[in-house]
């Protein structure tokens, strides 16, 4: 049980609350299960064997977008997150969405069944799209792509291949990352740019041999620019600021495009809008409330969100209106 690697961290925890009070799980359903306590609660109760497996306990567990609020306000500093996703990779059990993705993943190479699409030979500078700019929101990848032909940089456009992160996040071994580990190696890359958070975040491994760079980095020296011309709202990533601690990179990108507006629960503390991938297919109704919550908020501000994420960017146009960054630097290179 993977589980007892992580006993002296469930064991430090007080049982305080201090949790509860921003996790938008719990702030949804007020249900104690679905807190950070309550979840590690439950992990002490898996691990001394007084509570077993079953379908209640693998929902409790899954029903978390792994958004590392809660752990902003633990006095005790316990790794919550990693409490939940160790005790995901002790579940035997899977819910029947997350076994649907898995399997396309598995037999298909992305998380949606889809054709692979294969890349382009370019620089040794690479670029990594991830699945939900390749095949859903495909405005993503060809703005950011336009941005590369724009300032006359011949990249490595890789093959769109998952990059493991939503099995990842559901407690299951990523077996993808070596096989793309493999492609960069025939290439000779040297540097990853990625639209995505969740797949640079899965990445990091390799940041030893490689240089791995969110978009928003790589651009941080962009020309300067015009102004976008409309009222902007920036919206963290849980994965891109709390994960990954790229916080300053995309309000600079955005003050070169003009002002814009914070949320006002930013950075550290943002709110999390649901859109992780195996969170949002298993609990859509929950993601949905939580993406309201934000588009509430620029509704109000009069204000277009933009994030840098294509998670939250597909998540929340459901319900608002919304533009990924890339899109937004394209619209300002374009009428410079």
């Amino acid at each position: 049980m993977m589980l007892q690697k992580m006993q002296h961290e469930i064991m430090c925890c007080t049982g305080c609350g201090f949790c509860k009070k921003s996790c938008p799980i719990y702030e949804i359903t007020g249900k104690e299960v679905d807190s950070g306590k309550g979840k590690v609660l439950l992990a002490y109760g898996i691990l001394k064997g007084e509570i077993k497996e079953d379908e209640s306990v693998v929902k409790a567990f899954q029903n978390c977008a792994l958004c590392m609020r809660c752990e902003q306000d633990c006095p005790s500093l316990i790794q919550i997150d990693a409490i939940i996703q160790t005790a995901r990779r002790d579940m035997k059990t899977m819910l029947p969405s997350h076994k649907k993705m898995m399997d396309f993943v598995t037999n298909f190479g992305n998380p949606f069944g889809e054709k692979i699409i294969k890349g382009k030979e370019g620089g040794n500078i690479a670029y990594f799209a991830g699945c939900i700019a390749s095949y859903k929101e495909k405005n993503i990848k060809e703005a950011t792509l336009s941005i590369f032909e724009k300032l006359n940089i011949d990249v490595t456009i890789l093959d769109a291949i998952c990059c493991g992160n939503p099995l990842e996040h559901i407690g299951k071994e990523n077996k993808s990352i070596k096989k793309i580990e493999n492609e960069l190696e025939k290439k000779e890359i040297k540097k990853i740019i990625f639209s995505c958070p969740n797949c640079m975040k899965s990445f990091a491994p390799l940041s030893e041999k490689y240089e791995i760079m969110h978009i928003t980095q790589f651009l941080l020296n962009i020309p300067k620019i015009k102004p976008f011309g409309k009222k902007m709202i920036y919206h963290d990533s849980s994965i891109l600021a709390r994960y990954l601690g790229i916080y300053d990179e995309p309000r600079i990108l955005l003050q070169k495009a003009g002002k814009f507006l914070e949320f006002d629960e930013n950075k550290e503390i943002a709110k999390c809008c649901g859109s992780d991938l195996a969170f949002s297919t298993a609990f859509p109704e929950m993601a949905e409330k939580m993406a309201e919550k934000i588009v509430e908020e620029a509704r109000k501000k009069n204000a277009v969100i933009v994030t840098a994420s294509p998670h939250c960017y597909s998540h929340l146009k459901k319900y608002g209106e919304v533009m990924d960054i890339a899109e937004v630097i394209k619209k300002c290179l374009n009428s410079g």
